[in-house]
């Protein structure tokens, strides 16, 4: 089937632009050192941390940096045998259930993991993700940069699914780079990814909205009275219930749709004449005499038709840049190459190391720095 190029109207986008760039992901954070009941923070936040919608949550660089279970060789048993003990001799060990603690093992045992490869992830045991999974790397950044506090450029992502059955990956790059040291860009990308979310969340609209239109309406509905300067490119993706799919692109990011292994459906990506990736802004001095595009006008929009079993693999350019669709499609089972049986999660199935496979094989074949962030998104439709 021939991708068919798909048109939506709205009123007129307003002429401003902005950024978007992290990754989103969630876990519970969990500290080497024997923690304070009011510092295990709650079961609501293991690994498939979902909100009513089935959301993955937010990742970030910052978030990175605390995310890894750091200790000097203890076994990670031992220590939560230590803290049960512990509340045993403050005659404390009745306000935990025994299953707390089995929550602690499995949110340290992943982190562990995630450790070793050197790559976050981020899955789902909820039917309506358990197909799916997003894994991000950040890339190095410097002290004196504010993306250290938290990630102030590059990608933000998010995958989310409804009760009836809805889905919609996001990937939004920004570009900060050029910003002076004392700005922050997060303001700026957590506002257009929570529109985006807040109108999937509307069950009529996630009905009738494809993703240029997702795209165009969260755009629209940002608040700019007191804008965050910035500029981004957005990857938007809608998955129904009976398995078509729209796609709207303006940027750098790739999408494909795979069949038995071949891929059937991509995009291309969108470039200005210098070559520059198509973005929205808002303006700043610095930002004035660049265009500001509409979603309509520059964006890739495509329909595809997809069938059970195919699979839907989103990056960011970072990934797109040094590996081939069909390179990202062998990856997905790097982690298994790697031989880290041992460390990986007894609760992990078949499709949980997907996404950090590409993003390891990302990583790799860079052979050096990363030159942005790498975050992919797999799902099995």
């Amino acid at each position: 089937m021939q991708d068919k190029e798909f048109h939506s109207t709205h009123q007129e986008m307003k002429t401003s632009c902005f950024v978007y760039s992290s990754a989103l992901f969630s876990a519970g954070s969990f500290a080497s050192e024997i923690a304070t009941a009011s510092e295990l923070g709650s079961r609501n936040h293991i690994v498939s941390n979902l909100n009513q919608n089935h959301e993955f949550l937010h990742l970030d660089s910052g978030f990175a940096r605390y995310s890894f279970v750091k200790r000097d060789g203890d076994d990670l048993t031992s220590i939560v045998d230590a803290l049960k003990a512990k509340l045993t001799e403050l005659k404390l060990a009745h306000v935990f259930k025994e299953d707390y603690f089995e929550y602690i093992l499995q949110v340290g045992r992943e982190k562990e993991f995630q450790k070793k490869v050197g790559v976050l992830r981020l899955t789902s045991q909820l039917e309506e993700l358990s197909r799916s999974s997003v894994a991000y790397k950040g890339k190095v950044r410097f002290d004196n940069s504010p993306a250290t506090k938290r990630n102030s450029g590059e990608d933000f992502t998010s995958l989310i699914a409804s009760p009836d059955g809805h889905k919609m990956i996001t990937i939004i790059s920004g570009y900060s780079d050029w910003l002076p040291p004392d700005q922050d860009l997060c303001a700026l990308c957590d506002a257009m990814l929570t529109m985006t979310e807040n109108i999937f969340n509307d069950a009529e609209e996630r009905r009738v909205f494809p993703a240029q239109l997702m795209l165009q309406v969260a755009w629209d509905e940002l608040d700019f009275e007191d804008p965050a300067p910035g500029c981004f490119s957005a990857l938007c993706a809608m998955i129904l219930p009976k398995r078509e799919i729209t796609v709207s692109n303006m940027g750098s990011a790739w999408m494909g749709l795979f069949r038995n292994g071949k891929l059937i459906h991509s995009t291309h990506g969108t470039l200005r004449e210098d070559g520059a990736p198509h973005q929205l802004c808002v303006s700043t001095e610095r930002l004035r005499q660049l265009c500001l595009d509409y979603v309509r006008e520059v964006s890739e929009n495509y329909e595809w038709e997809a069938k059970s079993g195919d699979i839907v693999l989103a990056v960011s350019h970072g990934v797109r840049q040094v590996l081939t669709p069909e390179q990202m499609f062998a990856s997905m089972k790097t982690i298994e190459e790697l031989g880290l049986y041992a460390y990986i999660p007894d609760d992990t199935g078949e499709y949980g190391l997907r996404a950090m496979g590409i993003v390891k094989a990302a990583q790799v074949a860079s052979n050096g720095p990363q030159q942005g962030d790498m975050t992919a998104v797999v799902v099995e439709v």
